[in-house]
């Protein structure tokens, strides 16, 4: 009986390129990590809302939420709603912090500067699911100014700037500050080198607030119903 040779490999990139163990065991670790932290997510958000509608709790879900728990391990399930809490607190507090400067900078001290060089940068994302990358184009503004007779260089043009795949916003950034022309800078009365040439804020860091917040929520609901499935099941 002729005895054939097989090699099996655990996953192939492309044709016939086999994965090393490692790398595989890497990224599956990387992959249990994002469903995990989506499954809390999901599961803690619709917990949320369904304890809104009744607080008691139906019972219909008991099953489910059991089944949520052994699957994953309650000790497991507790460590990802915490991470994911301390994820949101991070990205609340963070971005909140940049909307306050932006809604107090209009109250800020201002002096004249001079647009020294302008550009339009590139920002590569992660890739599709078709291997294609996303580009995003940002306006690059920097200025000198003076205060105190420090000289100073920054580039923030206001809080909460955000680019675009079409590059029609850093179009606009770089149509009203070309290079060479005067501008009013306003900077901060404690910290100089915190500075901005439009104040307010944006509607994108009220999106990135509003994400921490939510982030944050769920991983307050999750936890708890991680506490409290412990001294159940």
């Amino acid at each position: 009986i002729p005895v054939t040779q097989q090699t099996v490999y655990d996953e192939t990139i492309d044709v016939g390129v086999p994965v090393p163990s490692a790398e595989l065991g890497s990224g599956r670790r990387q992959r249990d990590c994002r469903v995990g932290a989506f499954q809390v997510f999901t599961a803690s958000l619709t917990g949320f809302f369904r304890w809104l509608v009744t607080p008691h709790g139906p019972t219909v879900f008991e099953e489910a939420n059991r089944r949520y728990f052994q699957q994953g391990g309650v000790r497991k399930r507790l460590v990802q709603s915490l991470l994911l809490l301390a994820v949101g607190m991070v990205c609340a507090v963070w971005t909140a912090s940049y909307a306050y400067l932006g809604l107090s900078s209009s109250s800020w001290p201002t002096t004249p500067g001079v647009i020294s060089d302008t550009e339009v940068a590139t920002q590569q994302g992660d890739r599709s699911p078709s291997g294609q990358r996303t580009t995003t184009l940002i306006a690059k503004v920097r200025y000198t100014y003076s205060v105190n007779n420090s000289q100073y260089m920054a580039e923030r043009v206001c809080f909460g700037d955000y680019g675009s795949s079409g590059g029609g916003r850093a179009r606009q950034v770089l149509g009203r500050y070309p290079a060479g022309a005067s501008v009013l800078v306003h900077y901060h009365p404690r910290n100089p080198n915190i500075t901005v040439l439009e104040t307010g804020t944006t509607w994108f860091i009220f999106l990135w607030v509003a994400v921490g917040m939510l982030f944050t929520l769920c991983g307050i609901v999750g936890s708890i119903r991680a506490i409290n499935a412990k001294r159940i099941y």
